[in-house]
């Protein structure tokens, strides 16, 4: 049975582009990798220290990103708050409360030095016994969201699909799909069963039609070049993640987008949101999950993609 989620998608985007800053660094890693999406060291290290190698499990259901967000963020008695109110939306105010509640969650200081890793361990190390097992279930559940919404929203930007879609539909015999999911997240490989198996008979039966062979396409990145507008376009697949990005007008995506302070330039009216939109459909093809109807479009090639 599919989890139903605390809170509305659209209450969860204040929440989520705090995590922008981080996904923003995640993603220049990335592209100074070749354009494979493999963590940058420090971070396989939280993976592995932390025992979330199975956060690929998030890709099986939508329902499930809100609620792991949620898990990595809120306190218990938060957590119960949400719950509890959620479980009855007759109650006057019920939607204030989890709005509040919500509005008081902080994203945690990810590590992205060897010294800041330092500080964090000599940190953790001053706390109690309790504290510290508190502490590490906090951490395995934030990470575990953290690093499975990145990959979710580069697939957003890569492909117009949602990484949970593309799991779905390779669930469903779709192959390209499977190879798309995996170049996204290759962790993929090793958790979910029908991965394992789809690859496994793939071998066992030499199909050069399956793209998982080393000549095939999953073995390519999930796009080519650089995005010039990082944190532009991770906030576009934010929206677009949440379903908003159809439905709301180009001044309120402005303000979305010029709302928190970060390394990109602030979007100077709505033409601009306009073009940005133009260069970030563009790169998706016509592929993308959500249909839009723009005013304009811009060139691709300001992105400077070698597709």
């Amino acid at each position: 049975m599919r989890e139903k989620p605390l809170i509305a998608p659209c209450l969860a985007l204040a929440v989520l582009q705090q995590g922008v800053p981080d996904w923003q660094w995640m993603l220049e890693k990335i592209e100074t990798e070749d354009g494979c999406t493999r963590l940058p060291q420090i971070l396989n290290r939280l993976v592995a220290n932390h025992g979330i190698e199975r956060y690929p499990l998030l890709y099986r259901h939508d329902e499930t990103f809100i609620t792991a967000m949620l898990q990595g963020m809120a306190s218990r008695e938060q957590m119960h708050g949400m719950r509890t109110d959620s479980e009855h939306p007759e109650r006057s105010g019920h939607e204030e409360v989890v709005r509040k509640i919500v509005e008081q969650l902080t994203w945690p200081s990810i590590p992205k030095t060897e010294r800041e890793h330092s500080r964090a361990r000599q940190q953790f190390l001053q706390l109690s016994s309790a504290d510290q097992k508190a502490a590490s279930a906090a951490a395995q559940r934030f990470y575990g969201f953290f690093f499975a919404s990145f990959f979710q929203h580069v697939s957003l930007i890569a492909f117009g699909k949602k990484l949970t879609t593309l799991v779905g539909n390779a669930q469903a015999g779709d192959d390209q799909a499977f190879a798309q999911a995996v170049r996204i997240d290759r962790r993929i490989l090793a958790v979910l069963p029908y991965f394992k198996h789809r690859a496994k008979r793939a071998q066992d039966e030499s199909d050069e039609r399956f793209p998982n062979l080393p000549t095939g396409r999953v073995n390519r990145p999930p796009y080519s070049g650089t995005i010039q507008h990082k944190s532009l376009w991770l906030k576009f697949a934010l929206l677009e993640g949440a379903g908003l990005l159809r439905t709301l007008g180009h001044l309120e995506v402005m303000r979305f987008c010029n709302e928190r302070k970060s390394r990109a330039r602030q979007i100077q009216g709505v033409n601009q949101v306009a073009e940005h939109l133009g260069t970030y459909m563009a790169f998706q093809g016509s592929k993308h999950e959500f249909p839009f109807c723009l005013a304009r479009s811009a060139d691709p090639a300001a992105i400077h993609l070698a597709r």
